[in-house]
Formats: structure tokens, sequence, C-alpha cells
């Protein structure tokens, strides 16, 4: 069975052909500031898809990611063009891992431990406010879809509280196959990379409490951060302030051959994320031959509790990461040569095709369930 899949995309990031084989349908941005840009995007996305919509014949409407404006803008085609909306929900950014166990299995939204999340995070109070405004919409709005897909079983046991079982599909990911490419032990330096958005839940703040320590202990460690986010710019303010400047660069957003050159040269990956269903960028370190160091979030535990060359520390503990990330550091490199081997074998387990494969069948169950089939 053939498929072709037309993807809204912002006109600076589309491409003439995604690696996903998705055709882009280009819309123009304007506005001032990053909001601005989305709601024009969210406006000019509807008009362009109703457009494409008059010259083919579309199954449904697939919102590959579950922000905000994502899900208006699915949910609004869906209903224009009567069509059933499936969409993929990564995490729900106001399940906060740090809570107590019995909350974990509930995705249910709650304004106040969201805002006070955000508040911890150093987010301003206008951004918090406005966040969860937008956090209270999107739980409201996830529960008039007609199919959600997931890629961790965590993620699934939160979503239950908001919807329906029987429209939710655990589905795998992985990351198109970037192998190392063997550099040497010696050819590296001592450095580590993070890469993701700087944003609230991402854990840029303590990975910055946990990089001072680890310079304390190893003067000469490097950490090079990749991604973009509204905390950025604190973020590079905070390090400066601590007298990490020499030690911690940003890199803001990189190119997929920019990012293998990073891991080319670094030890071994960190983060300390707590806002992850899958942790995409983890599973494409661990293909190119880089240990891992990160919380042990349900997700995480789920996905890479059984691979030797990926430190989940305990949440909060940033003694551990520290420890951790020393030894990574100061192994011998016969130590570090069997964890990279284990690392690449580890993520040859992550299949694209069969990823692929179970996002097919779950957005076909979902299109023949919903009474909007045609």
């Amino acid at each position: 069975m053939g498929l072709e899949a037309f993807a809204l995309e912002p006109k600076p990031l589309a491409l003439d052909h995604m690696s996903a084989n998705y055709v882009p349908l280009q819309v123009t941005t304007s506005g001032r500031g990053v909001g601005g840009q989305l709601a024009s995007w969210a406006i000019r996305a509807m008009e362009k898809g109703i457009e494409a919509a008059k010259g083919g014949n579309f199954d449904l409407v697939y919102a590959t990611n579950n922000n905000l404006f994502n899900l208006v803008v699915s949910l609004s085609l869906a209903k224009r063009l009567h069509l059933p909306c499936v969409v993929v929900v990564h995490h729900l950014r106001w399940v906060d891992y740090r809570e107590s166990e019995g909350h974990l299995a509930r995705g249910r939204f709650s304004p106040s431990k969201f805002l006070r999340s955000l508040r911890a995070e150093k987010v301003g109070i206008g951004s918090s406010l406005a966040r969860v405004v937008g956090g209270y919409v999107e739980s409201k709005t996830l529960s008039r879809f007609d199919g959600f897909i997931v890629t961790s079983r965590a993620v699934a046991s939160q979503l239950i509280s908001i919807v329906p079982s029987g429209k939710i599909s655990v589905v795998e990911n992985a990351p198109f196959k970037t192998r190392s490419r063997g550099t040497s032990f010696s050819g590296r330096g001592i450095t580590a990379l993070s890469v993701g958005r700087i944003d609230e839940g991402k854990g840029t703040g303590e990975l910055l409490n946990a990089w001072e320590g680890i310079v304390a202990g190893h003067p000469t460690a490097h950490l090079e951060i990749a991604g973009e986010g509204s905390l950025r710019s604190s973020m590079v303010s905070e390090a400066s302030r601590r007298g990490l400047g020499q030690h911690v660069q940003f890199r803001g957003f990189l190119d997929d051959g920019d990012i293998a050159e990073l891991q080319d040269r670094s030890r071994f990956f960190i983060t300390l994320s707590r806002t992850e269903g899958f942790g995409m960028a983890a599973a494409e370190a661990l293909a190119a031959g880089l240990p891992v160091v990160a919380w042990d979030i349900p997700p995480f535990v789920e996905i890479y509790g059984s691979c030797r060359a990926v430190f989940l520390c305990r949440q909060g503990d940033i003694k551990e990461v520290i420890s951790r990330s020393i030894m990574l550091f100061t192994i011998p490199e016969t130590e570090w040569n069997e964890l990279s081997a284990q690392a690449v074998n580890y993520s040859d387990r992550f299949s694209w095709e069969k990823a692929a494969k179970n996002e097919l069948h779950a957005l076909e169950r979902a299109k023949r369930l919903s009474p909007l089939d045609r």
C-alpha cells in the first residue's frame, strides 16, 4: 500500500524534500517574536491545508507534535475537512517526575503543580502563567482527537487519565542510523555533549550545577550544548555568573553534520531533561558510540534501563551526576571502548523501519475507529 504525506512547515524550515519522505507545504510566517510567528503560522497553515485539500483526497490529519499550536491547527483542519485527527504525544509537559510516584501514573493537569514546577525552573511569572494557561487548553484539546501515538508505556500510563485507553497506540521510535565513525579514544577531548531544547523541564540549570562540580574535580572538563530555546539567554548568563564561560559552550541550533562532529569529539552524552517520552538525542548518541548520563525518569528507565552504557542517576542527585561524569572522563581507554561498543550494540534494537510500520498501523487503526472515517 502506498503512502503519501504532506507536512505544513514554516517556510524558513521547509525543504524541497524531508528525510521522512513528507512532501513539505511551505507556510510563510511573520510577526514579532516566537509567539507572533507561531500565531501567523497557525492562521496561514489553516489556509494552506484547506487549499491543499482541494487538490487531494486526504484520509486524516496528523499532528506530529502535541504543542498547542499544532493541536489547534490540526483539529481545526480536521473539523473543516471532516477527517479523523491523530496526534503524537511525546510527553505531557505538566507532568513533573519529581512528584510522588502515585502522581506519575496520572497525567491530569494541575495548574498549581505546573506553576510550581515552572517557577522552580526560574521561568518568569508572566511566562509561567502563560504556559499554565496553554497547558490547560492543551489538556482540554487533547480529548477531542481520534487517536494518540506515544513512544513509551510511561507516557501512555499518564495519557489514560485524559483520554480513553483504546485510542492510544504505543509504537517504537528510532533515530536515522548515525553510526559511530570510529574516532579513537585519544582523538576525543575531555568533552561531553548535550543536545536538546533549552526550555523549562530540559534541565539546563541542573546541568550547569553539575558542571560546576565536575570542573572542580576535573578542571579541563568541557561541555558542548547544542540547541535553542526560551531559556538560552538566561542560561548563558548563568554559566558566565558561575565562572563556566571557558568550560561550557552554547552552540545554538546545529545541523546533523555538526552534531556528528561534536559526537566524534566527545567522551559521553549528558542530559538532565525531565520532559522526554523517548529521548531521541540519547538514542542518537548511543548509535554514535557515546555512553549516556541522564536522570532515571520513567521513560528512560523503560527504554534505556538495561543498557550498561547508560548511567541513570537518581533524580535530583547532582553528586551522582558529577561522579558518573568524572568517571567517564577518567576511565582507561579499554573500558571506554567497551562502553562505546555496548552503546552501539544496544542502539541496534531501535529500528526505523519497524517504528514506521507500527506508526502506519496506528494511523490505520485510528482512521478505522473514527466516526469520521469515510
